[in-house]
C-alpha cells in the first residue's frame, strides 16, 4: 500500500515503546494525542526494571540568505495509522471505511478510494491496530485528515494514531542544493554531509538532550498522556544555531534561469557552474552547478564551481602577467625564466591563484579542488611545459580560485577570500599594485570590447575568455574516433568603470567532434546575466 521504509537502529526503539507509551510530555515537544510518538525523542531502554530514558534530539538550526529569508529550516510531518479494530458493529464500521475511503482518496491522492478501501478491510480481517495510512503528512493536510470518520473522534476513542516528526525543508527546493546542502533531520544516518549543512553540522545540530521516567504500573503505561509518568532527571536539549549565508537568494534565481536557458538545448555540454561576488566584500552572491543527468535533465548533483579544477587557457593571463613582474620582468617570456627563474615564477602564479597562504581545507565548504601545475621539480619539466603554462595550460584551479583573482583585480589589487558564510571581518591580502591593477583592467575592458557575444551588455564588462580540451580516460586529448571534450570559461567583473560584481562562469562538454556553440556560452551567459541583473 505505502512505500516500504527502513526504520533507523536508533528509533527501533523509540518504535517498540511508543505502541506502549501513549505520550511524553508536552515539555518534550510531543502532543497529547493517542498513540503519538516524536521521533524528536530517541529511547533508549530502560536503565532498570523501572526506569526508561529518552534522548532528547535539538531542534536543528536555520540557514538563512544574506537578507534573513529561510533557505532551510525545520518543519513538524505526521506519519499516520489507523487502528482498524475500533467499532465493534460491522455494519457501522463499513459505512465509515466508506467514507474514510473517499477522503483518502481525495486528499492524498495515493491510490483510488477502492483500493483504500480494500487496503483498510483487509487490516480490519488482520486485527490490525497499526496500519499504515501515509507518511510525511504535513499539517495542513493532517487538518483535512481528521474531517474523515474515525479521524474526526477524539484523540483517545478514534482511530488516528500520529507520529509526529521534524524534518528538514527547503523553501526554494533544488535551488543552490549543493551549496546549502541536504539532510532530512538531526538523527539520519544517512545523510549526505555536503554544502553548508555538511561542513556547519556541528552548530546547526545544537545539544542533545535527556529525560528519565518512570511508570507507577505496567497498566499505566498504555494509559493517556502523562498518567503514572514520573520524570526522575531532565537536561533540555538546546536547539542548534542559525548559519546566514551569503547568498542572495534572488540572485541566485536569475543566476540559476539565466545558465540553465543557455545550456538545457546545448546536449553537448555536461555541466556548467556561474558564480558571482560582491567586489567590496568579497561575499558570494551565487553560486549555481548544473551538472546533465543520463536523461538529458540538467540538476545540482556536483560543486562544480569548487570541486572542479581546470585549466583555463587565456584567462589566466593576467596572473601570468602579474606573476612576471614579481620576477622582476615586464612580461612573460619562456627564456627569460626557463632555468634561471622558472621555480620562483610558478611558485609566485601559485601564490596569486591561491590568494597567498591559506587554509584551503577550512574554507567553508568542503571538497575545494586542489591547485596543480608544472613544476620545476617534476622529472620531466622542460621549456615546452613552461610554455604551456604562460599559456594556462598544464596549470589547474577551480572557478572559485579564477573568481578570487578577478575580484582581487577588481579591487585594485587588493585581494579579498571570498566566503559563503557571513563573518565578522575580511580576510585581506595584496594581489599587485594598484597600478597594476589597472593597467589588468584596462586590458580586461579592451579584450571584452572585442567579444561580440557581449554586445549589448546594459553595463560595461571587463574580462576574458578562456579554453582548453580535457585529458580523457585514455590519458590523451582525443579518443581513437577523434572525439575531444572542452572547457570554456569567462571571468571579469562589472560595471568596469565602478565594479560592484565579479564573475565567473565555466561550462564543460562531452567528448564530441563537433561542439557547435558550446564553446561561447559562457560570454553569453554573462551578458545575459548582467541584463538580468540591471533590468
Amino acid at each position: 500500500m505505502q512505500k516500504s521504509y527502513k526504520t533507523p537502529l536508533i528509533f527501533a526503539c523509540a518504535i517498540i515503546i511508543a505502541t506502549v507509551v501513549s505520550c511524553i510530555s508536552a515539555g518534550a515537544g510531543l502532543s497529547p494525542q493517542r498513540g503519538t510518538i516524536d521521533e524528536d525523542v530517541q529511547y533508549s531502554g530502560q536503565e532498570d526494571n523501572s526506569l526508561t530514558k529518552a534522548v532528547l534530539v535539538p531542534r536543528r538550526g536555520d540557514i538563512l540568505d544574506c537578507k534573513g529569508r529561510t533557505l532551510a529550516t525545520m518543519t513538524d510531518v505526521y506519519d499516520i495509522y489507523f487502528d482498524t479494530t475500533l467499532l465493534q458493529d460491522e455494519a457501522e464500521w463499513e459505512k465509515k471505511a466508506d467514507v474514510l475511503s473517499t477522503g483518502l482518496a481525495e486528499i492524498l491522492g495515493t491510490c483510488s478510494k477502492e483500493e483504500f478501501y480494500s487496503y483498510l478491510s483487509d487490516g480490519r480481517k488482520a486485527g490490525k491496530r497499526y496500519l499504515n495510512i501515509q507518511r510525511y503528512v504535513s499539517s495542513d493536510t493532517l487538518d483535512e485528515l481528521k474531517k474523515l470518520p474515525f479521524f474526526d473522534m477524539e484523540s483517545r476513542d478514534g482511530g488516528m494514531i500520529l507520529e509526529k516528526r521534524q524534518v528538514r525543508v527547503y523553501p526554494y527546493d533544488s535551488l543552490a542544493r549543493r551549496t546549502i546542502g541536504f539532510v532530512r533531520n538531526n538523527l539520519e544516518m544517512n545523510n549526505s554531509h555536503v554544502g553548508i549543512e555538511g561542513r556547519f553540522d556541528d552548530i546547526l545540530t545544537g545539544s542533545y538532550g535527556y529525560e528519565t521516567f518512570k511508570f507507577a504500573s505496567n497498566e499505566e503505561h498504555s494509559g493517556s498522556a502523562g498518567v503514572g509518568r514520573e520524570v526522575i532527571a531532565r537536561r533540555d536539549s538546546v536547539p542548534g544555531r542559525v548559519v546566514r549565508t551569503t547568498l542572495d537568494i534572488d540572485l541566485q534565481m536569475k543566476a540559476d534561469s539565466v545558465l540553465r536557458s543557455h545550456i538545457e538545448d546545448i546536449e553537448v555540454i555536461a555541466g556548467a557552474c556561474l558564480v558571482l561576488s560582491d567586489v567590496k566584500t568579497g561575499a558570494i552572491r551565487s553560486m549555481v552547478n548544473l551538472v546533465r543527468a543520463g536523461d538529458g535533465s540538467l540538476g545540482e548533483y556536483s560543486n562544480i564551481a569548487i570541486g572542479r579544477s581546470y585549466e583555463a587557457g587565456a584567462m589566466l593571463s593576467p596572473a601570468v602577467d602579474i606573476a612576471s613582474s614579481r620576477c622582476g620582468e615586464r612580461s612573460f617570456s619562456v627564456d627569460a625564466f626557463y632555468n634561471r627563474k622558472d621555480a620562483s615564477f610558478i611558485e609566485a602564479l601559485r601564490s596569486i591563484i591561491l590568494g597567498g597562504s591559506w587554509d584551503r581545507d577550512a574554507w567553508d565548504l568542503e571538497g575545494l579542488g586542489r591547485f596543480h601545475c608544472a613544476s620545476p621539480s617534476d622529472p620531466d619539466w622542460s621549456r615546452s611545459d613552461l610554455e604551456s603554462i604562460g599559456k594556462g595550460i598544464s596549470i589547474e584551479a577551480t572557478a572559485l580560485d579564477y573568481l578570487m583573482l578577478y575580484t582581487a583585480i577588481a579591487r585594485g589589487g587588493r585581494g579579498v577570500r571570498l566566503y559563503l558564510v557571513q563573518r565578522g571581518s575580511e580576510e585581506r591580502y595584496r594581489l599587485c599594485s594598484k597600478r597594476q591593477a589597472a593597467t589588468l583592467a584596462e586590458s580586461l575592458l579592451e579584450s571584452a570590447s572585442q567579444n561580440e557575444r557581449l554586445y549589448g551588455t546594459v553595463r560595461t564588462v571587463a574580462g576574458i575568455t578562456g579554453s582548453s580540451f580535457i585529458v580523457l580516460e585514455n590519458g590523451r586529448y582525443a579518443s581513437e574516433d577523434g572525439s575531444k571534450s572542452v572547457q570554456s570559461s569567462f571571468s571579469g567583473f562589472f560595471p568596469a568603470g565602478d565594479p560592484e560584481y565579479g564573475v565567473t562562469c565555466m561550462i564543460y562538454t562531452k567528448p564530441a567532434t563537433d561542439f557547435g556553440a558550446a564553446t561561447g556560452t559562457p560570454s553569453k551567459v554573462v551578458s545575459d546575466f548582467v541584463n538580468c541583473l540591471y533590468e
